[in-house]
């Protein structure tokens, strides 16, 4: 149905088109063809004047307006000469709107401004991690262990980005212990975030006296976020 409507639409504007074009053809043709009737009228005249320059009196009555003096055959053409005003005046008027259309179409693209297509609003979602909170979970399940404090806060985490976007986070820790520990996982907490890439990869050794650098890849919420990013760290 819909591409029925839409042949019968383009018919439509087509049709539409053809008329146009064709009514400015046949007006033009038809101001021609007056043109040349008006141009020949005085020379086929005065032919048949002359052929009949011997009839009779009343036909030169006739042909003369009145109150004016029948002058000799060589004297001025005065039906000529109106005939030629009248032609060279519609012609005048002709050119004159001719030329003012094409003066007023030239003034409307000129003064017609391209407009930039307006492109299609697209919301943006803003993720914005205004710290890093660190829980470190111990075997023993105590709340200070080699690592120190089980919670911990970096705000030199803090991040901003696009939402569904990849950003980097690094965390330092210190075995602060004599022995020899372990990182078993490091986990997101807050939801929407993901791990994208994890270096090094767990089982992480933590020498004694020792720090550890951990390079997380992280995939940002495809929703507006503005608070803390969470992670979870577990020991052996």
């Amino acid at each position: 149905m819909q591409h029925r409507k839409l042949r019968e639409a383009k018919r439509g504007g087509f049709s539409a088109k053809s008329s146009v074009k064709v009514s400015s053809f046949s007006a033009v043709t038809l101001f021609l063809v007056l043109l040349l009737i008006l141009l020949l009228l005085p020379t086929a005249f005065g032919s048949f004047v002359s052929v009949n320059q011997s009839s009779p009196s009343s036909f030169r009555a006739n042909a003369k307006c009145p109150g004016i003096p029948f002058g000799s055959p060589s004297g001025p053409d005065f039906y000529s000469l109106s005939v030629n005003a009248l032609t060279a005046g519609i012609l005048g008027i002709f050119v004159y709107f001719l030329l003012k259309d094409w003066v007023r179409g030239g003034r409307t693209k000129r003064g017609k401004i391209r407009q930039a297509p307006q492109a299609a609003a697209v919301n943006i979602d803003k993720v914005n991690v205004t710290v890093l909170n660190l829980q470190i979970v111990y075997a023993d399940g105590s709340s200070n262990g080699c690592l120190g404090p089980s919670l911990q806060s970096d705000e030199g985490g803090a991040a901003r980005m696009r939402g569904g976007s990849e950003f980097t986070e690094t965390i330092t820790l210190r075995n602060e212990t004599s022995s020899e520990h372990h990182i078993t996982s490091v986990v997101i907490l807050t939801p929407g975030f993901s791990v994208e890439s994890l270096s090094p990869v767990p089982p992480i050794t933590l020498r004694p006296k020792s720090p550890v650098r951990i390079k997380l890849s992280l995939r940002s919420p495809n929703v507006n976020y503005d608070g803390p990013l969470d992670i979870q760290v577990t020991t052996s």
